[in-house]
């Protein structure tokens, strides 16, 4: 298995390669290559050189290639399409599967493979990702070790919802540039269960070293990939001009 991964969601810009080699046992280890820099804009530009780059890295060329993964958001509208359309670009001219994954999921992950595995018989380990989604809305979804917690789905909420979709009964560490807005609309009876964490610099970006690891394990769909938007984009048409705009 040779699989090229992106990600472009947020404020950062980073590709991998990950390589099992034909005939490794279930579960082996595989080898990733990755490179990551933090950017606030210029996605597009240097996103196809480093793809070169890491593939050089790997010592393969783009028809070595057996899957494609990216991050589909949620995240800067710009960045997500840059992502996407340059997956769905290499998916169709290589004719290769393409696997999604959400942001959020990737960052979960990211922070479950940092840490220390809790003891055999504990209680499982919850994450709520929580990013500022501006306009004072946030981008929340909560996981567990193995993904998803409880089927939830990735959602933009205002902070006073938080007591609405956070476990009374479980203990839930709260990670990502918007944990301070939704703790402060905690009770003080409430918040005995929630753990505020700094992982990722309390701003933790999507890796594509992380999203390869979990693309690996991915079954590809037929379902096309699209970016996932939350909310409307902040820019809007004009209106109410003497031409109108169509």
């Amino acid at each position: 298995m040779k699989l090229l991964a992106l990600d472009t969601s947020m404020q950062a810009c980073s590709a991998a390669v990950l390589v099992k080699e034909d005939g490794a046992k279930e579960g082996g280890a595989c080898k990733v290559h990755g490179l990551r820099e933090h950017r606030e804009r210029g996605h597009a530009e240097r996103l196809m050189p480093m793809i070169d780059e890491v593939l050089a890295l790997a010592g393969l060329g783009v028809r070595d290639l057996d899957r494609l993964a990216v991050t589909t958001g949620p995240g800067t509208f710009t960045g997500v399409r840059i992502g996407v359309a340059a997956a769905r670009g290499l998916a169709l001219a290589l004719g290769l599967p393409l696997v999604a994954q959400n942001s959020l999921r990737v960052i979960a992950a990211q922070a479950f493979e940092s840490w220390a595995p809790p003891p055999e018989r504990a209680p499982k380990r919850l994450v709520g990702v929580v990013l500022d989604a501006r306009r004072d809305q946030l981008y929340f979804q909560l996981f567990d070790q193995e993904g998803a917690y409880k089927n939830s789905a990735p959602q933009v909420i205002f902070p006073q919802q938080a007591e609405k979709i956070l476990p009374t009964d479980k203990t839930v560490c709260l990670i990502g540039s918007g944990r301070e807005l939704l703790r402060q609309h905690i009770s003080e009876n409430h918040s005995k269960n929630i753990v505020l964490s700094d992982f990722g610099e309390g701003t933790p970006q999507p890796d594509a070293a992380c999203l390869a690891r979990l693309a690996h394990d991915t079954i590809p769909t037929d379902q096309p990939v699209a970016p996932l938007y939350l909310r409307p984009p902040d820019a809007k048409i004009q209106s109410g001009y003497a031409i109108e705009r169509k």
